[in-house]
């Protein structure tokens, strides 16, 4: 007996350690990206720990808009892109889960299948139509663009929530006097708000990290943070600004996974999961 508690000691021990060393690996080059963007451009290769903190490289991307408009094109693409997807998705994986009609089930896998084609694939088509129409660096297509890419997945995603919701609850409310669409924004929709809050975090994390389509389809203009960082590397790497910018790009996801937290978890653990 008191073996067996040694082990099962040993392997929590185990697991601990693992854990650890696994988020201390995946931490580290965030927190010396962060500890790179206050250091002084003359200390940059002497030690781990800097000497002097400097908020100059801050100050400098703020200064000549390097940083700035690429954020306000990023959040604004990811924003509407994230919206366009969740209001399409819960509307279509409603259709599927509680409507009945024929070759429901292969539009259904039809979906799925097209979240399997690398989105390179488009890439050249978009541009093309982008070209012809004249929407070429334009906040709103890329947004578009972003949200087709991201539709089959979500619309997946929220019909396995749906079909996890027992109907009868829904019949019940239809039954006290609740129309359909009543029945989804009452009944429905709250219950599955871990699937639609995990919808919202992946589709926002996709358009903002996003980088092939943002440096294709725009120019000036539209150019979103990916883009902005990447223009930093040029012969000469000012490792400050550029570590400021990716440091401060990491902080509206941070925000939004810190804001839907207690939905990620139990949508990640159940939703994702069901078949």
């Amino acid at each position: 007996m008191k073996y067996k508690k040694k082990r099962e000691y040993l392997e929590i021990l185990l697991a601990y350690i693992v854990v650890v060393i696994s988020i201390a690996f995946f931490i580290f080059p965030l927190i010396q990206f962060a500890i790179t963007s206050v250091r002084p451009t003359k200390y940059l290769l002497t030690s781990i720990i800097p000497r002097r903190l400097t908020l100059d490289n801050y100050r400098r991307i703020m200064a000549f808009q390097v940083f700035t408009q690429p954020l306000i094109n990023s959040i604004i693409v990811s924003s509407l892109s994230t919206l366009i997807v969740v209001a399409v998705s819960i509307l279509a994986a409603y259709s599927l889960t509680k409507f009945q009609y024929k070759k429901k089930e292969d539009i259904a896998f039809f979906i799925l299948s097209l979240y399997m084609f690398p989105p390179i694939v488009a890439i050249i088509p978009i541009r093309c139509i982008a070209g012809t129409l004249g929407f070429l660096d334009n906040r709103i297509f890329l947004s578009a663009t972003y949200a087709f890419l991201n539709l089959p997945f979500t619309v997946w995603l929220l019909r396995n929530f749906f079909l996890s919701i027992p109907r009868e609850i829904e019949e019940a409310s239809l039954i006290d006097g609740c129309s359909l669409w009543g029945s989804l924004f009452r009944v429905t929709l709250p219950l599955a708000l871990p699937g639609i809050a995990v919808a919202i975090m992946f589709s926002f994390i996709f358009s903002w990290i996003e980088f092939l389509f943002a440096v294709i389809l725009t120019e000036t203009e539209a150019i979103t943070i990916p883009v902005a960082i990447a223009s930093q590397v040029t012969y000469f790497i000012e490792w400050g600004r550029l570590a400021s910018m990716a440091t401060l790009s990491i902080a509206p996801v941070l925000l939004l996974s810190i804001f839907l937290q207690k939905y990620i978890i139990s949508g990640l653990t159940f939703g994702a999961v069901k078949g």
